[in-house]
């Protein structure tokens, strides 16, 4: 049986909703494995991204958005720089 669009968006804001728990509690590793079971197809994994992108409140500083995450790479610090850079060579 063939999923409707519908049906599948459903599915993937379902893996979008876990995953986000996930990434607070499981090393990168495990949920990479965990995803690769969950969405086998590469296509259904680009599409998560969009899911999630949709979901990120763009008036919450990334800082916000990211101070969950206790890492020695300041990684939102990163991504912030990059996207500058990006901006400027634009």
């Amino acid at each position: 049986m063939t999923e409707t669009p519908d049906e599948r968006a459903d599915r993937l804001a379902q893996v979008a909703v876990e995953l986000v728990a996930r990434v607070r509690d499981e090393p990168a590793e495990a949920n990479w494995r965990w995803l690769l079971d969950e969405l086998p197809d590469p296509l259904d994994r680009e599409r998560l991204a969009f899911v999630l992108a949709a979901a990120v409140p763009l008036e919450q500083p990334w800082s916000y958005l990211t101070k969950w995450a206790s890492t020695e790479i300041p990684v939102g610090e990163l991504v912030m720089e990059r996207y500058r850079l990006r901006r400027r060579a634009a």
